[in-house]
């Protein structure tokens, strides 16, 4: 059983930072779980074509291994090369999949896993992409292509092809279907800033409903991507107080991931990383 938690511009700053406000304001005891695993490693995320990567690039070099172009997704820098995902690769294999994001499916990082697009802007194909992975569950806030040239596409009738689609956490049924798309109740482009307290589906709802509908499909192994895209956006407004809050937010997905740890402790293995840093956030 794999858990690739991902903090989408989760730099070192914002992990420190935030595990000294858990504890100094909200009197947590412990650190903050990600920071307690036995192993810790740091990564150069530049990309081929420019020092500062985006989530695209990055997204790909953490879900095949291969460093590619800013903006494209799957594709080697060649323009051309369809790179294969971990996720691909361990479907092939038998393995149960699941691919969630706070953010919309059809972003960046969610898309490097099951998508091969020249740009990441490219959301109607990306989703398509995403209609014939096969995984057994996608979830996240929403979908861009939703809407394709400013007019309401057909993509939930795509995936509706072959996905029990649900709006809303509390509106799905796990076990209904093989495959399972679920996204928000009123579909946008993230779940909602944790330091405004949103109504409706969150994150670790989706993790939740993810595991359930793996242990049903793929009980003896499976994998799951899940990534906190707050931290991204918060990073990019600069906004210290939103870049702690959703932090500390993830660690609710964190700790799903644990618990089944505790109870497959030979089988599991969690990884929590970054895809790179946003805002330069540093804490001295």
């Amino acid at each position: 059983y794999v858990f690739y938690m991902i903090g989408d511009g989760m730099g070192l700053g914002h992990a420190t930072i935030s595990n000294y406000y858990n504890k100094q304001v909200n009197n947590a005891d412990d650190d903050l779980l990600m920071l307690t695993f036995p192993h810790t490693a740091i990564a150069a995320t530049h990309s081929m074509s420019d020092f500062i990567t985006d989530s695209a690039a990055s997204g790909t070099a953490l879900s095949t291994g291969t460093k590619t172009n800013n903006g494209m997704v799957g594709l080697a820098n060649d323009s051309t090369t369809e790179l294969r995902s971990i996720a691909h690769r361990l479907k092939d294999d038998g393995w149960g999949v699941a691919i969630i994001s706070s953010g919309a499916t059809d972003d960046a990082t969610p898309a490097a896993f099951y998508a091969h697009q020249l740009n990441r802007g490219m959301t109607y194909d990306i989703a398509m992409d995403g209609t014939k992975s096969g995984y057994d569950f996608i979830g996240g806030s929403g979908l861009h292509a939703l809407v394709r040239d400013g007019k309401v596409s057909d993509i939930l009738d795509k995936y509706k092809a072959g996905f029990d689609v649900a709006l809303g956490a509390s509106n799905a049924v796990v076990g209904k279907s093989k495959q399972m798309l679920v996204i928000s109740e009123n579909p946008s482009w993230t779940l909602g800033y944790a330091i405004d307290h949103p109504q409706g589906t969150k994150l670790e709802q989706l993790v939740a409903l993810g595991m359930e509908q793996l242990e049903i499909n793929s009980p003896e192994r499976f994998f799951m991507m899940i990534e906190e895209g707050d931290i991204d956006h918060a990073g990019h407004s600069c906004d210290g107080g939103a870049i702690i809050h959703q932090t500390i937010d993830f660690q609710k997905s964190i700790q799903l991931a644990y618990d089944f740890y505790l109870q497959h402790p030979d089988e599991t293995l969690i990884v929590v990383t970054a895809d790179h840093d946003t805002s330069g956030s540093t804490f001295g």
